[in-house]
Parts: structure tokens; C-alpha cells; sequence
């Protein structure tokens, strides 16, 4: 159920404590941060690739995949990025414009809603109201920059969802992955959940994440906590979409549409 805030969403006020050695980071004379390079490489995700990420500390929680994949149009560079569950189901799609000066905006927001019963679903359309997705020259003392989406609960459609996160620089810092040390930037990453309904009443949630992004990679981890449980995720490895399809089929035994979307 923790695996995606967008399709079940917990009701709970979640506090996360973090603990990383963090540097100050350079800037560009007018107190804002050179981040493009350790956003996902655009450049180099034209084929698109998988990330895998792995629980850091319980091998018992299933793996997230993320098919990351840029698209050149006559508007502009996009990245469009997926979700996958354990079973290979795509369970969320996003579209970012990058701009190369600015950062990359959110242009559309979906994600599947799986009923309770596990046997209907749903593709449920996001209204994305503020689109910062992330900053390429993020100033350390800004309060944040805000993405925020609004949807109705697809099992009680009497009920909005309202979500903001503000991603903020915290500083620099180094993350080992596949037996190297990379340059990484720390960001925080608070959220509030609003939720109204006509009957049952108004009911919000504040959460904290923290999210490390490195060079040349992307995001590259990320630790929340939902409740009294904390949750810290790590990239495990980078993979070919040829490779995820294999995966995919070993696992069903058959031919399965990864892209319903």
C-alpha cells in the first residue's frame, strides 16, 4: 500500500529524519545551484532506460521500476516517465517539458487506481495546477518549488484530493552506487495531502521526504515514512526496456502489454 501516495493514499502525519554528511554547494554568483546535470540525462534517454530501486533495509518489500524515456517534438524536449509495479503493471505516467533554463514542468499526470477487490481498474486523469517538477538552478533559500496536483478519489469520487510538494536544496552531498561515489545534491521534499469531502468532512496530512539526485543519473534515492514506518529506497541497477519485457514475460508466462497507458 505504501508504494504509491497517488493510488492509495494514506491518511497520516509522517515525519522523516535523515542523516547525510552535506557540503555547500556551488552557485552562480546569484545564490542559485546548477542542478541540470544531476537530473535524469535527457540527452542519453532517447532509447529509454529502467531504473530499479530497491528497498535499503527490508529485502522483503518488492522492487519499483521506472522507464524513463525522452521524446523531441515540434514543442519540445520531453521526458516521460512510468511506473511499474512488482507485476509489471503500469501504474503511473508522467510527462515533464524541459526546459533547459528553467527545469522540467509537469505537462500531464496519470495513474491507474486498482479497486479493492483487485479486479477492475481505472485510468484516473490528474489536474496539475502548479508544475514544478524540478528546478535546474534551485535557490537553497527559497521555501521550495511547487508541484501541485488535484483529482477526485476514484473509489469515492465525492471526495478531492488536493497534493502539494515542494521540493527544496538542502546541499550536497556523495552516493555510492554500483561501486562509486557520485556528486549528489540532497533535496527535501515536504508534501501536504488536503482531502475534502461534503459528508465525512475536511482532513489533511503533512509528510517530509528526502530525495538525493546524482550526477548523471537522476534521482537515486529516496527515504519517507508513512506513520511510525520509514521507508528508504535506493537505486539497485539501469537496464534496457528489452531486458524489463523479458522480466515481464518470465513472470506471466506470456506476452504482456506493458503500457496500457
Amino acid at each position: 500500500r505504501e508504494s504509491n501516495i497517488m493510488i492509495q493514499h494514506c491518511k497520516t502525519v509522517a515525519a522523516v529524519l535523515f542523516a547525510a554528511i552535506l557540503f555547500i554547494a556551488c552557485g552562480d554568483g546569484e545564490g542559485r545551484v546548477g542542478a541540470k546535470e544531476f537530473y535524469f540525462p535527457v540527452e542519453d534517454l532517447k532509447e529509454g532506460k529502467v531504473y530499479e530501486y530497491r528497498s535499503v533495509d527490508n529485502d522483503t518489500l518488492p522492487a519499483r521500476y521506472w522507464y524513463y524515456m525522452t521524446m523531441d517534438t515540434d514543442t519540445g524536449k520531453y521526458l516521460v516517465s512510468s511506473y511499474y509495479d512488482y507485476a509489471f503493471v503500469n501504474r503511473q505516467l508522467v510527462v515533464e517539458k524541459i526546459d533547459e533554463k528553467k527545469g522540467a514542468f509537469a505537462t500531464q499526470y496519470k495513474f491507474l487506481s486498482v479497486a479493492q477487490d483487485q479486479e477492475t481498474s481505472k485510468i484516473v486523469d490528474v489536474e496539475i495546477v502548479k508544475n514544478y517538477a524540478f528546478p535546474f538552478h534551485p535557490k537553497p533559500e527559497t521555501e521550495g518549488y511547487p508541484m501541485e496536483l488535484k483529482f477526485n478519489d476514484p473509489d469515492d469520487p465525492s471526495e478531492s484530493i488536493r497534493l502539494v510538494r515542494m521540493r527544496k536544496l538542502v546541499g550536497d552531498t556523495i552516493y555510492s552506487f554500483d561501486g562509486e561515489d557520485h556528486q549528489a545534491l540532497l533535496f527535501e521534499a515536504n508534501e501536504l495531502r488536503e482531502f475534502t469531502h461534503p459528508d465525512k468532512g475536511d482532513f489533511d496530512a503533512e509528510t517530509q521526504a528526502f530525495e538525493i539526485y546524482a550526477e548523471g543519473i537522476g534521482l537515486i534515492a529516496r527515504k519517507y515514512s508513512l506513520g511510525d514506518v520509514q521507508f528508504e529506497y535506493a537505486l539497485k541497477r539501469i537496464f534496457d526496456m528489452k531486458e524489463f519485457e523479458n522480466m515481464a514475460y518470465e513472470y506471466w508466462g506470456k506476452e504482456f502489454e506493458l503500457s496500457p497507458f
